[in-house]
């Protein structure tokens, strides 16, 4: 599971149980069933302690500090939102002393995608590159003509692997592959 996901998740769960907890709150408060823990339905719900404390000269500087705690973590999770481990570009040399040669990593993917789809077991092919320019995984979908065999689809599928892995010269380059059957 990636990073973001995880933090997706457990930042949802924790949202969502707070947002519970206050529903359930409100919904007790309304219905009376405990009025000394939350008051009755009737009474205000800012008592007089908390509007002196409001009146407190420090408590707008705390209060305004934990809003921008908040934005800022709200703007870092948009930004981590909008980040993607995609390729885009391929480092074939990296030494130094020759220099960088590089190549669009959807010239390799497109190449691998034909490849597949060339066959008469394979009805589509997507592929798409993640992690770093120099050490790329490839995550491969294919979906098999619904007639199809499946060994011949994966043995089809190896031999394309094989291919683009030696093409690329990166013999133990990760892969992940889903293979579906069309209808």
């Amino acid at each position: 599971m990636n990073r973001t996901a995880r933090g997706n998740r457990i930042g949802l769960a924790i949202v969502g149980v707070l947002l519970l907890l206050a529903g359930v709150a409100a919904l007790i408060r309304a219905l009376e069933v405990m009025p000394g823990v939350l008051g009755s339905a009737d009474a205000p719900v800012i008592e007089q302690p908390l509007q002196d404390l409001a009146d407190q000269p420090w408590f707008w500087v705390v209060l305004a500090i934990v809003l921008i705690v908040i934005a800022v973590l709200a703007l870092r999770w948009i930004g981590v939102q909008a980040r993607s481990d995609a390729v885009r570009r391929l480092r074939l040399e990296s030494d130094t002393r020759v220099g960088s040669i590089s190549m669009p990593a959807d010239a390799a993917t497109g190449a691998l995608e034909d490849d597949l789809e060339s066959s008469p077991y394979l009805r589509h092919a997507e592929a798409g590159l993640g992690g770093g320019p120099s050490r790329p995984r490839l995550r491969l979908s294919v979906t098999m003509e619904p007639t199809a065999e499946p060994a011949a689809a994966l043995e089809r599928t190896h031999e394309a692997l094989d291919r683009y892995q030696q093409a690329m010269e990166m013999p133990d380059a990760p892969a992940v592959v889903q293979l579906c059957v069309g209808r």
